[in-house]
């Protein structure tokens, strides 16, 4: 325990040693603390305690007097009047100490045992100070508290933080990776079976928990960080069984409605045992899944505000994606790459979620941030990574789509007989759908569940069954086919993930459901409420092991009656008679047995027993008073619970005449239906009727437990307690409340209650000695000083004082409330609190005597101060008197100034209003004189205004007379013009035949024009081609010229070179061959030159002919392009005006409809923006022909819709 701080008298005089689970007043039940402290041993002032308190349950405050008749206290942190409480001595109190901070905060320890004060306030408050700092993992002993935060930590489960857990030596910090650890080290350094127990309440974090654990292991049980198949397909096992096992409850999003109990078996890397010694390593190498207490009635209903279990919802969610198939393709959301295979999934009877009655129970039906789709894929990519066969997948969903339409099927009473039943019209399609999902004909399965077959005089009888008896069975029928699909998985996976039968050292993961309390508890919570009583059991005898080796270790007596027990908690449910299980199994096989009768002989059965209750004002109800706390139970429904059996009929119609292979072999296997479908082999075996067992669920989970507590008895367990620290699921809320329940019924308090029974508060023998010492007299304290041996001066120092004081003595006969140990000192409670009290009544006494001593001296310094200060302030006074005479003196010359210039200032004012009123006056007059003249400058102004409008008038009058006189001139001329216009238009009306004949020939020309265009266009690429070929031809000849021309000019200058040689050289008789030869060889060179010259000259004529020929197709085609436009203009023009004619004659002659044509030319210069702005018309009216109109030549045809007409 840590030393407490002096830092105020008021914790000066609460200064004391720890005292461990230390609660004042009278214990009561259900409490983990044990004795009380008598009413003598008053409080000293200052104490600091814990008060009970209705918002925050528990609120810190501090002792201001304490007597034997009340106890005054004020709440720390508050300095109203209503801070002050008055307790009587009866309320419970629990002493505290005051917070210690460091450099890094508030100081808080990782293991709730160093506590000082052990008890529930102090539990509850060190769990909120390290949740408040993100710290959710703490030890509490042999047991790890895990709060969810609902939110992600940074690093707080990464791969580094995970490989940092993997070492021989074994942490001191709080973390599940540390706890997986430990059982890790203890298959490998022990050689000794472990198991991790994971326990809380739903939302609690008990899955993800189990989902850290598992990935320890697996990766600590991997070589290199390398996971091989086997430990994929443990880790895979969880998304799978939280499919069919998990749901939405009040609590949280992703319950687990079940128990399980993974065995993860290891052995050495080589070898086909495990061998390994110290340090060594173990490899995963197999594993196994057993599941306990399936919640099976939540398949056929679920409260508001819960859903059914997560598989069919995401199944539904799926088929919803399927449009006119039920095939879906897998997969549509993950990556390929991320998934084993590819593959078709027939998603038969699926549909939206809102079409079915087991899924409609409650209003929620989405999950916040889930994709339904998503985890659909993930369930199946799971079932492929453990092993489960394509066909068995299929067979899968079929079962669970005949589950959702059986929750379809209702039942009415046929007309004359209200005691049968049938199914109604309109569920035709569900059960006919069901039938065919299950494989059975739809009239057999209909027939099994509204009626029943009895033996009468060893005859079978056919009779029906009533409306809610069908009801009955088809909910029964939907809950055994679902609960098989969920062994089925289970045992699938254990077959695929492979149990090494001969490797016999394993690490056990129990994930449990916590203890519970509700408003309606109900068989369920029996059964959970049931296994924590056994686990609680399992954990009491755990630490009281560890007790009894401490306590051989130091060679001190112990009692073990100081221990609790809960045996009497766990006969009272499962003794074989008179056990609430035994007694409900023997009523749901009594003729007629009610949830009434079973209720009574409970009654009857238990009236009086410590652990047993009745509910007066409720009838149905009992109470059983577990080891965490009393539960109230409803027997409403018990019997139904514990039967869920199905009818003869049922099993037969689905394991014999079933032709769906893999439903009829889940019922063949059942040994609970072996009774019905295989009777031969019971009696071949001896286990005919007169020896069979019933099965109940109770009887069955009776087993199970058993089975799983003798494991867990033969392994090291290693324990996690999960909190939920809020009911909203928020991060950063701790509920004070809501945790505390969790502490008393999850059974951490009553881990203080084992932990710290015996001897709860142990010291070492020097902080005994300095804690103690000043209790005895100075002799006695220098007599033990000369002893050496710490051992024994404390034995000495608690003789004399257990002489002096009288300590009490222990409740079972103990001589002392002490003992000391080899390396320790061990008190008792009782002793402890005497010691405790006195040793603070004597340092309350000294603390008074310093401080009236220090008071003393403070109030010398203080007086002796006031007099120096005295004479300081009369000097002051005296120097304020004289200044402020000074300052009269000052005040009287200012204000004979100030009224002198006061008078200036008035005179001076007196003046300027004299003068203002003369000038405003001048003003005034010259004002009157100049308004006169202005008035009769208007006067002026307006009479030749006046003139000028009259003369605009007259004027105005005489052009109007001219302007209508003209206009009826221009009308009369008009009429003239328009009546010799009618008749031309009426003449042009009878030559239409003839201006179409006309127009059609046009358009026959502008074709043939057309035609002769093209043509000419061949033409002149023909043209254009040639022209370049002789312009090619021209440019070789040209070089040739020019290096023939070269060649000449260098052989007439060898000619005269030799020349002029030979003239110089008289001497040189000169060859006349030899001349004869160059001069013939110099007529040959200029013989070609001529030649080349006269070829030159030839192809400059051909191109410069050739050139002409083009300018002049050119030039003929530019004036054939005019002759085409201006042809087709006017034939265009022409037949417009033929139509507009027509249409005019027509619409005079006969008033009927006819087709129009009406030309729109567009005229102007290149450039001018005419493309552009038939662009725009065709991108309004029909943008599919804006392609077609980029791609035309300068004459182009196109048809345009618009307004739903085609226009060309």
């Amino acid at each position: 325990p840590a030393r407490q701080g002096l830092d105020t008298p008021a914790a000066c005089l609460a200064a004391s040693r720890a005292v461990p689970g230390g609660r004042v007043g009278q214990g009561g039940a259900g409490r983990f603390v044990q004795g009380s402290v008598d009413m003598e041993n008053h409080y000293a002032q200052g104490t600091l305690i814990w008060i009970k308190d209705p918002e925050e349950v528990w609120v810190q405050a501090e002792i201001v007097n304490s007597s034997e008749k009340e106890i005054i206290a004020k709440r720390q942190g508050s300095d109203d009047d209503s801070s002050v409480i008055v307790l009587s001595p009866n309320e419970p109190i629990f002493l505290r100490t005051s917070d210690t901070y460091s450099s890094e905060g508030l100081t808080v320890l990782d293991d709730l045992t160093q506590l000082t004060h052990l008890h529930e306030p102090a539990v509850l408050s060190s769990l909120q100070n390290r949740f408040d700092i993100d710290k959710i993992y703490t030890f509490t002993g042999p047991i790890l508290i895990a709060l969810n935060p609902f939110k992600g930590i940074p690093g707080l489960y990464a791969e580094d933080v995970l490989k940092s857990f993997i070492s021989i030596k074994p942490s001191m910090k709080p973390h599940v990776f540390n706890t997986s650890n430990s059982a890790y080290r203890g298959i490998c350094d022990r050689q000794k079976s472990q198991t991790v127990l994971i326990s809380g309440e739903s939302g609690a974090g008990k899955t993800e928990t189990t989902k850290h654990v598992m990935k320890f292991l697996a990766m600590a049980g991997s070589t290199n960080g390398i996971v091989t198949d086997v430990e994929r397909q443990v880790l895979e096992s969880n998304p799978l069984l939280e499919a069919f096992g998990n749901a939405r409850t009040l609590r949280n999003d992703n319950s687990s409605r079940f128990g399980k109990f993974i065995e993860l078996q290891f052995r050495g890397g080589d070898k086909s045992a495990i061998e390994t010694g110290p340090g060594q390593h173990a490899r995963l190498c197999g594993a196994r899944i057993r599941t306990y207490l399936l919640e099976k009635v939540r398949v056929a209903d679920q409260q508001e505000g819960e859903r059914n279990y997560h598989i069919f919802y995401e199944a539904c969610a799926a088929a919803t994606k399927l449009s006119g198939t039920t095939i879906y393709k897998y997969p549509q959301v993950l990556s390929k790459e991320k998934v084993k295979a590819e593959r078709d999934v027939d998603l038969e009877g699926f549909k939206d979620l809102g079409n079915f009655a087991y899924l409609t129970k409650s209003t929620c039906r989405v999950l916040k941030d889930n994709d339904d789709v998503e985890m659909f894929e993930r369930r199946i990519n799971a079932m492929q990574t453990i092993g489960i066969a394509a066909d068995d997948i299929q067979d899968i969903f079929r079962v669970i789509a005949a589950v959702l339409h059986l929750g379809n099927v209702r039942f009415d009473a046929p007309p004359g007989n209200s005691e049968g039943s049938q199914a109604m019209q309109e569920c035709s399609d569900s059960i006919e759908l069901a039938a065919k999902l299950t494989g059975v004909a739809r009239s057999a399965l209909e027939g099994s569940l509204c009626n029943q077959n009895r033996v009468v005089m060893k005859e079978k009888v056919r009779s029906p069954v009533t409306v809610r008896t069908a009801s009955d069975n088809r909910d029964a029928l939907a809950k055994a086919l679902y609960g098989m699909i969920f062994d089925f998985i289970v045992k699938t996976s254990n077959e695929s993930i492979g149990f090494i039968e001969e490797v016999k050292l394993f690490v056990g993961v129990l994930d449990i459901f916590g203890f519970e309390c509700f408003k309606m508890n109900s068989f369920e919570q029996v059964c959970i409420n049931f296994t924590n009583e056994r686990l609680q059991q399992f954990f009491n005898s755990f630490v009281f092991k560890l007790e009894e080796q401490l306590y051989a270790r130091e060679g001190i007596p112990w009692d073990p009656l100081d221990f609790p027990d809960n045996q009497d908690a766990v006969e009272i449910l499962q003794a074989k008679g008179t056990g609430i299980f035994a007694m409900l199994d023997e009523e749901c096989f009594v003729p007629a047995g009610t949830d009434q009768g079973f209720l009574n002989k409970l009654m009857k059965q238990h009236k009086g027993h410590r652990r047993f209750d009745e509910i007066k004002t409720k009838p149905s109800w009992f109470v059983i008073k577990h080891f965490a706390g009393p539960v109230q139970y409803c027997t409403e429904g018990f019997l139904d619970k514990n039967k869920d059996m199905l009818s003869n009929d049922i099993i037969e119609t689905m394991g014999v005449h079933s032709v769906n292979l893999f439903v009829k072999k889940m019922f063949n296997h059942e040994k609970k239906f072996a009774e019905v479908l295989h009777p031969e082999s019971l009696e071949s075996k001896g286990t005919g009727p007169s020896k069979k067992k019933r099965i109940t669920v109770s009887s069955e989970f009776k087993d199970q437990l058993t089975s799983l507590m003798d494991i867990v008895d033969l392994t090291d367990p290693h324990f996690i307690r999960c909190i939920k620290p809020n009911p909203q699921n928020l991060p950063d809320l701790y509920d004070r409340k809501g945790v505390t329940e969790q502490l008393r019924y999850g059974g951490v308090l009553q881990v203080v209650q084992v932990s710290r029974a015996g001897y709860p508060v142990r010291t070492h023998h020097q902080e005994c000695w300095d804690d103690y010492k000043v209790l005895c007299n100075s002799e006695k304290v220098r007599g033990l000083k000369m002893i050496d041996d710490l051992k024994l001066r404390a034995k000495g120092m608690l003789d004399h004082l257990n002489a002096e004081l009288n300590l009490p003595k222990p409740p079972h006969g103990g001589k002392e409330g002490y003992a000391v140990g080899k390396t320790m000192v061990f008190f008792k409670l009782g002793a402890y609190e005497r010691l405790k009290f006195v040793r603070l009544e004597l340092m309350s006494k000294s603390t008074t005597l310093i401080q009236a001593c220090w008071r003393r001296k403070i109030k010398m310094r203080v007086y002796k101060a006031i007099q120096v200060c005295t004479r300081h302030v009369e000097a002051l006074l005296r120097t304020k008197q004289a200044r402020l005479d000074l300052q009269k003196r000052r005040s009287l010359v200012a204000a004979t100034k100030l009224q002198s210039s006061m008078r200036m200032h008035l005179a001076k004012k007196q003046y300027r209003g004299i003068l203002a009123k003369v000038v405003k006056i001048q003003a005034w007059r010259k004002g009157i004189i100049g308004r006169k003249g202005a008035k009769e400058y208007r006067k002026y102004i307006f009479a030749r205004k006046i003139q000028r409008n009259w003369r605009r008038y007259q004027d105005q009058k005489v052009y109007k007379i001219f302007r209508k006189t003209i206009l009826l001139a221009q009308e009369r001329m008009r009429l003239v013009s328009a009546k010799s216009q009618m008749q031309k238009l009426k003449k042009e009306a009878k030559e239409v035949g003839a201006l179409m004949a006309k127009s059609q020939k046009a358009a026959e020309q502008a074709n043939e024009l057309r035609k002769r265009n093209e043509e000419l266009e061949a033409v002149q690429l023909q043209l254009t081609s040639e022209k370049k070929n002789l312009q090619k031809k021209i440019q070789d000849l040209e070089e040739k010229v020019s290096e023939m021309t070269q060649s000449l000019e260098e052989a007439k200058v060898a000619a005269a070179a030799a020349l002029a040689k030979a003239a110089e050289d008289s001497k040189t008789v000169v060859e006349t061959e030899m001349l004869n030869k160059m001069t013939v060889q110099m007529e040959e060179k200029d013989a070609q030159l001529a030649k080349l010259q006269e070829d030159m000259a030839a192809i400059q004529a051909a191109g410069q002919d050739q050139g002409k020929k083009l300018q002049e197709a050119e030039t003929r085609y530019q004036q054939l392009l005019k002759t085409t436009t201006l042809q087709t203009t006017a034939g265009m023009t022409m037949g417009a005006s033929a139509s507009m004619a027509a249409g005019r004659a027509a619409a005079f002659a006969s008033k009927s409809n006819s087709n129009r044509h009406v030309n729109i030319q567009l005229v102007g210069a290149s450039k001018t923006g005419k493309s552009a702005l038939f662009e725009k018309l065709i991108q309004d009216q029909d943008p599919s022909k804006l392609e077609g109109f980029g791609q035309g030549n300068i004459l182009s045809h196109l048809t345009v819709t618009i307004d739903g007409s085609a226009i060309k």
